[in-house]
């Protein structure tokens, strides 16, 4: 939080002195995106990944301000909330229907360069292709994790456990799954996942003037954790194909349309 808070002190900072420096302009802005998104990689608590359920789809919004160089490229920092998850499934071939959903719910603050090209030389007329690079810092608010057993919820030690109760390939992780007693049932699910989350941005699109002052993107833009998901206290050891596999670390990754609204002072 403090690095996060210093960031954007320097970010404000240098927009200050842009603005003296008299480079371009401000602008603020609106903006909304629906995304598919997946938790890549999410372990199952010492056993074997699950499989994907197929893409799940979740709506963001936002706000941002920035500089914007003279119609040429922008920079920017924004606040908004950022939604996430994924469904699996499985059976194991033991005839049992297991589901578990993952629903995650971000503040994210990204820093976003847009470099603007093509279209008419004069800088806020006409429509620009551009490309967007960036970093994006998601601040946990709410995590929920349902659990499912042939159409009961259960509780995640009960979950694993369940599995684990297949036979010999289920019961290859039995010291991981132990782990889960010693964790203790999270009291909450927001337990089980950092509270930060940095991601890299990438996107391209269109930005589109209507006035010297009126603008409006459509991006296509992807996003992907650069770091661990998981809460260190649940980052267990699985299998696959009937060998121990060592924990890999879980992603939030997203790819969707963006809308923006801006306007120029």
């Amino acid at each position: 939080m403090k690095n996060l808070f210093q960031a954007s002190f320097l970010f404000s900072l240098l927009l200050t002195c842009l603005q003296l420096q008299g480079q371009g302009s401000f602008f603020a802005g609106l903006n909304g995106s629906y995304n598919a998104t997946i938790v890549a990689n999410q372990m199952n608590y010492g056993q074997k990944e699950m499989d994907y359920d197929g893409v799940t789809f979740n709506p963001s919004f936002g706000l941002e301000v920035g500089y914007d160089f003279n119609g040429g490229s922008l920079l920017s920092i924004g606040a908004g909330i950022v939604n996430g998850g994924q469904k699996y499934k499985d059976g194991y071939g033991n005839g049992d229907k297991l589901k578990k959903e993952i629903k995650l719910s971000y503040l994210a603050i990204p820093v976003t360069y847009k470099y603007l090209f093509g279209g008419k030389k004069s800088p806020h007329e006409g429509t620009k292709f551009f490309v967007a690079l960036g970093a994006q810092f998601n601040l946990l608010q709410k995590a929920e994790v349902t659990h499912t057993v042939n159409g009961t919820n259960t509780t995640l030690e009960t979950f694993a456990n369940h599995i684990a109760g297949g036979g010999d390939p289920y019961n290859f992780n039995a010291t991981e799954i132990a782990k889960l007693t010693v964790n203790g049932e999270p009291t909450n699910d927001k337990d089980l996942f950092e509270s930060t989350d940095i991601q890299g941005i990438l996107g391209i699109g269109l930005q589109s003037y209507f006035s010297e002052n009126f603008s409006m993107s459509f991006e296509a833009r992807a996003a992907g954790s650069l770091t661990d998901i998981n809460a260190t206290d649940w980052r267990l050891d699985g299998y696959k194909d009937g060998k121990r596999q060592d924990y890999d670390k879980s992603q939030n990754v997203s790819a969707g349309l963006r809308i923006g609204l801006y306007y120029n002072f």
